[in-house]
């Protein structure tokens, strides 16, 4: 099998957010994405689903690992090591711009693992169970950092821990969902979709200063268009009715183009 080059950043990504392991229920990985290494939703993204406070979030994330991985050390050249595990260390939420203290913050979430001690071995796949219920105070959008620790084999020098990671491309937004959304009339507007997440119709407000046609898409993760269709818009405020109950779970993007310009939303598709 062809080896898969993945950096021990990329790796360690996968297990962001499994410092509070407690009370979230049991998941199981997504079998599509078996021996396929990565994580999915795909963390080179930077994000999670989005919360709505005083609702309740659920995200089941999909961890896979290669059984080897390639690494080129400095001085020595490119070496295949086996990955035995990635092992979470900890996790913290940044409370503040420019904090840099990694003091916790409560956001009303608890996390559990598969397998339950949050080691994850190679070539083999595992998931994380996400689940909260925040409140109107945990609004906003909250930087993760995590470590994690690589436990691998080199072919000569044996088997040891890799230099600890610090994870710090994730983030997780906290909205107020019921909110009443502004949308300028004069502007090409587009609004996020209601509910989010969403496993059926959900409502997505847009705005344009003049009557005119515009395309809506909606694409997954992957890039692939799911949905297209073309929108006589008058002018002020208009709204779409999207059904994504055919949708499977996930991260999508909706687009809004009026000729000129595209504008994009992320919308997250919840399980059945």
């Amino acid at each position: 099998m062809m080896k898969k080059l993945l950096s021990f950043l990329m790796i360690g990504s996968c297990a962001i957010l499994v410092a509070q392991k407690a009370n979230a229920q049991a998941c199981t990985p997504d079998a599509q994405f078996a021996g396929d290494p990565g994580i999915y939703p795909d963390s080179a993204m930077g994000y999670l689903p989005d919360a709505c406070s005083n609702q309740h979030y659920s995200q089941t994330i999909t961890v896979v690992l290669p059984s080897d991985t390639t690494v080129n050390f400095p001085g020595v050249g490119v070496v295949t090591l086996t990955m035995n595990y990635i092992k979470v260390d900890s996790a913290k939420i940044i409370v503040a711009a420019g904090d840099t203290s990694g003091i916790p913050s409560d956001i009303h979430f608890t996390f559990a693992c598969s397998p339950t001690d949050c080691t994850f071995p190679g070539g083999a796949s595992g998931c994380l169970q996400l689940e909260g219920d925040p409140l109107t105070a945990d609004e906003g959008t909250w930087p993760l950092i995590v470590y994690v620790t690589a436990n691998v084999t080199h072919p000569l020098l044996g088997t040891f821990d890799a230099p600890q990671s610090i994870i710090a491309n994730y983030i997780i937004t906290i909205n107020n969902c019921n909110g009443v959304e502004t949308l300028n009339s004069n502007l090409f507007e587009l609004g996020q979709n209601i509910p989010n997440p969403t496993s059926g119709v959900s409502t997505i407000n847009f705005t344009t200063p003049t009557s005119t046609n515009v395309d809506f898409k909606v694409f997954n993760i992957l890039g692939e268009q799911v949905h297209s269709q073309k929108i006589g818009a008058v002018s002020g405020l208009n709204k779409i009715k999207y059904n994504a109950s055919e949708l499977a779970q996930g991260v999508y993007v909706y687009t809004l183009t009026n000729g000129n310009t595209t504008i994009s939303k992320r919308m997250v598709v919840a399980g059945k």
